[in-house]
């Protein structure tokens, strides 16, 4: 049958996905944090205020494996990174996000952070997360962030959908 949405999870949770007992594929969607911004500096000088680089977006992934019957598995859906403080003198660099695993199945890397800003430069975007899959045999059908990011606005997921014909 077709593939069925049967669970969303959300930035920060954990715990053991069950598949239902009839299913036998998953296709699981992976998006991982996003990274950070750095911190702005604030101090007005010669060269004015510069602003902190903006974290890196999550990786995305939409992944598809076979299970077996009574199929469980742990899963962790990561956070966004925290963004650097504001003020004067360099700033600190933001959080990188964290993680999107089903494990088995499919992982989305989080973004890095910013860097933050000096008293005269601007601080460096961070890297867009990864998507690499997690087994042998277990490739991505695509690993595409950007029709993804704008869709989630940057909020980590992870999204199961199970091949159950109901």
């Amino acid at each position: 049958g077709g593939f069925i949405p049967t669970s969303v999870f959300t930035g920060g949770q954990t715990g053991t996905f069950s598949a239902t007992p009839t299913a036998s594929r998953l296709m699981v969607f992976c998006y991982g944090g996003s990274g950070g911004s750095g911190g702005n500096n604030t101090e007005v000088g010669p060269s004015g205020t510069h602003n902190g680089g903006a974290g890196g977006q999550g990786g995305a992934g939409l992944f598809t494996t076979a299970i077996p019957a009574s199929y469980t598995t742990p899963y962790s859906v990561g956070n966004n990174g925290n963004n650097g403080s504001s003020g004067n003198n360099t700033r600190p660099a933001g959080g990188a996000g964290g993680a999107t695993t089903l494990t088995g199945s499919g992982t989305a890397n989080g973004g890095t952070w910013g860097n933050g800003a000096g008293a005269n430069f601007a601080g460096n975007a961070g890297a867009t997360g990864t998507a690499p899959g997690v087994a042998p045999g277990i490739a991505p059908v695509f690993t595409d962030t950007r029709n993804f990011y704008t869709a989630y606005a940057g909020n980590a997921k992870l999204i199961i959908f199970e091949n159950t014909g109901t």
